[in-house]
């Protein structure tokens, strides 16, 4: 039987939301080795504690405490985790901010480059470091040789860039934290078809509303999201729960979606969708 996630796993933005979810899956889905990578140490030993007690084989965990803006950061991170490891299988690319920024004539440059240095500058340079390491190592296949992996379902490792719908679609209010989800998904099929001969997949995922502290920054912020957003504009009527991303995102790493590279699904309970339908007329 074929086991689908017998490697290493390294997520970045693992200290809440999406990212944590992410960490939480993979061990529910039997990885037993992760590393865990955000700026915020208390959130991080948050995550662990919540899944150590998953798994009911030993956990390898660890740490890095990584700045995704900073490329040094990044470098020594990466670094540190294929001595830990050995190699990596599965790379989640989960860091982001959404700074709420004002149109684009009213918005400071310095809030556009902040935005677009950690989510799409840090997820290139993450990326850019995981697919160094995955370039060099064997399939999984020979890595792995009890897990029975079938040789068209091999790989040296598999990408996941977390993007959003508003890299798709045009929000108010929103240009910066649009255009560098956009870069994402940009990012992550031009990867995709470059690094195909070396056997590495590359996929994005594209949530839409998401019931994470981002969302939740203020009573305010909440009821917008929950009211407006997820009522009216969402098909489905409600957020999306972290775990619901996640679960995407894991089936994606794994050797089960190994006909699967260059592709950014949709997790939006049918937002985008819905919009184009109210576009068509007129809502």
């Amino acid at each position: 039987m074929l086991q689908t996630l017998p490697g290493i796993a390294l997520v970045t933005g693992a200290a809440s939301g999406i990212g944590r979810a992410v960490a939480t899956t993979f061990v529910e889905a039997g990885c037993t080795n992760i590393g865990l990578l955000d700026v915020n140490e208390k959130g991080l030993e948050e995550t662990i504690s919540k899944v150590q007690n998953l798994s009911s084989s030993p956990l390898k965990l660890h740490l890095y405490m990584c700045n995704v803006s900073s490329p040094d950061d990044i470098v020594a991170a990466f670094r540190k985790a294929r001595s830990d490891f050995g190699r990596i299988d599965y790379f989640v690319n989960c860091a982001g901010i959404n700074l709420m920024t004002p149109p684009s004539t009213e918005m400071e440059v310095s809030d556009f480059d902040l935005q677009y240095q950690i989510n799409c500058r840090g997820m290139w340079l993450c990326a850019r470091e995981a697919l160094k390491i995955m370039k060099d190592q064997p399939l999984d296949t020979n890595a792995y040789p009890d897990a029975q992996i079938a040789t068209f379902r091999a790989q040296r490792g598999s990408i996941v860039n977390i993007s959003s719908v508003t890299g798709q679609t045009g929000l108010p209010s929103s240009p910066a934290y649009s255009a560098s989800k956009a870069g994402i998904i940009a990012f992550t099929r031009c990867d995709a078809v470059d690094y195909v001969a070396d056997r590495i997949r590359v996929n994005a995922v594209v949530p839409g509303m998401i019931n994470t502290p981002m969302a939740s920054k203020s009573p305010e912020i909440m009821k917008f999201h929950e009211e407006i957003v997820a009522k009216k504009h969402t098909p489905m009527g409600r957020m999306a729960e972290p775990e619901e991303v996640a679960d995407l995102t894991v089936f994606l790493s794994s050797n089960k979606a190994s006909f699967v590279t260059g592709a950014a699904y949709e997790v939006d309970g049918g937002f985008l969708n819905g919009r184009l339908f109210a576009q068509c007329v007129g809502a």
